[in-house]
């Protein structure tokens, strides 16, 4: 029963296994540039939406927006339209996988960080809605205007960062892949052929060498003159001369056998290194053939 058991089990995730492979296999649905234009899309309607309101343009759902808006973040709502367009435009950089989360997470802080360095400047007016009200309140009691003033310009900058992170985070990797594909490129499939070039010395155009003198068995031994185009001028045929006798050596030498028994000695060794035993008998020499 428990093998069964385990059998079926090896069973299903083997079918979760091919299910999954097969999901991964199918095409998506939308391509990473139609999500790209979808999201920049989405984003163009909210800034036009929001620009609308501005001038009674969109109706009570703009109406709406600007009311609450104006009671939350103040002045800083005419902003907005802006950093959504911008947010849009990010979405449209070729050859980049936009995300939504970075984006909002950016017009947000800086929607946050400009509520409250509105606020700070007057405190009774609230030109930074409730919320910068609050904020700016909270931070000026604590350390005064101008150090207000500058905690509120680091969360602008802060904001900037994370808002156009996506301008700067894909530009190395870009280069150096284009680098490690260009240089791949030339090695599989170079345009032209690689080509060595030696660069010659000025005021050597031509170039006579002579060859050395060798030991010749022809009459005729001058030195030839080799020109550069490397032709060597016409000659008629040239007598044979045969070798001189003196070539021959007049020694003479009587041929020896050498040390007999250091040799028979090195035979026997050498065979019962192998495990052939051998018994050496005596070696007597004869007559020599000169």
């Amino acid at each position: 029963m428990v093998k069964n058991q385990n059998q079926k089990k090896k069973n299903h995730q083997k079918q979760f296994a091919n299910w999954r492979k097969d999901e991964k296999a199918k095409p998506p649905l939308l391509t990473s540039r139609t999500k790209r234009w979808i999201k920049a899309t989405l984003m163009f309607l909210v800034a036009v939406i929001v620009a609308l309101s501005f001038w009674d343009r969109a109706g009570k759902g703009g109406q709406l927006f600007l009311t609450s808006a104006r009671f939350l973040i103040g002045q800083t709502v005419f902003t907005v339209p802006f950093l959504f367009l911008l947010g849009g435009l990010l979405f449209l950089k070729p050859k980049q996988k936009g995300k939504f989360l970075p984006i909002f997470l950016g017009i947000f802080v800086l929607v946050f960080g400009l509520a409250g360095i509105l606020g700070a400047q007057n405190l009774g007016q609230k030109e930074g809605g409730w919320l910068g009200y609050l904020m700016a309140k909270l931070v000026v009691s604590a350390f005064g205007l101008l150090v207000a003033n500058i905690i509120f310009g680091a969360v602008i900058i802060i904001g900037l960062l994370i808002f156009l992170q996506s301008l700067w985070q894909h530009r190395p990797q870009e280069g150096k892949e284009a680098e490690k594909k260009s240089l791949f490129q030339r090695i599989i499939n170079p345009t032209r052929p690689l080509s060595i070039k030696i660069k010659e010395a000025e005021g050597k155009s031509e170039i006579n060498h002579e060859a050395q003198p060798k030991i010749s068995l022809f009459k005729n031994e001058k030195h030839e003159t080799i020109k550069e185009n490397g032709k060597k001028p016409s000659k008629g045929k040239e007598q044979y001369i045969f070798p001189s006798i003196d070539l021959l050596s007049k020694n003479e030498g009587s041929p020896t056998s050498g040390n007999i028994k250091q040799s028979s000695i090195i035979i026997k060794k050498t065979l019962e290194n192998f495990g052939i035993p051998v018994e050496m008998a005596e070696a007597n020499v004869g007559p020599t053939v000169t």
